[in-house]
């Protein structure tokens, strides 16, 4: 799919202002049609990861930088939860939605470095809820 979609995603890759150039980026990368060393901003807290490496030899980084790599919003929320991540160490993982007793509500496997899922939390009752990506986990509110 990333040789098919070449052209466009190396269009994307070299436009400065785009705001999906990291994401072609680390697909061309990841499909070894390209090399670049570059930063990835996460739009919904313009915070970024800022690196030398290409993705491919990133090595781990302390768990305080994690945050800028899994954002969750809206929050609170009523009916869609928006979840953003980029995984550099372990891109199968999974999203787990849980109520404040532990109770497993909700999980999806995920097989990509990075991405934005979608999760339909409208059958929730309103409360306080913990999502996890694997180790790390926010707390996000329902409401009505």
């Amino acid at each position: 799919m990333v040789k098919s979609n070449y052209t466009f995603l190396d269009i994307i890759a070299h436009d400065e202002k785009s705001k999906i150039r990291g994401q072609a980026q680390a697909l061309l990368e990841e499909a070894k049609l390209d090399s670049f060393s570059f930063e990835i901003f996460l739009p919904s807290n313009n915070k970024s990861l800022k690196t030398d490496k290409h993705i491919n030899d990133y090595e781990p980084f302390d768990n305080n930088n994690f945050d800028d790599c899994f954002n969750i919003y809206p929050n609170p929320v009523k009916n869609k939860l928006f979840i953003e991540y980029i995984l550099f160490n372990n891109p199968s993982n999974s999203i787990k939605v849980f109520d404040l007793n532990g109770k497993l509500l909700f999980s999806k496997t995920i097989n990509m470095s990075f991405g934005i899922e979608r999760i339909n939390v409208s059958s929730l009752s309103p409360g306080t809820y913990i999502v996890k990506l694997g180790e790390f986990k926010k707390k996000f509110s329902i409401v009505q």
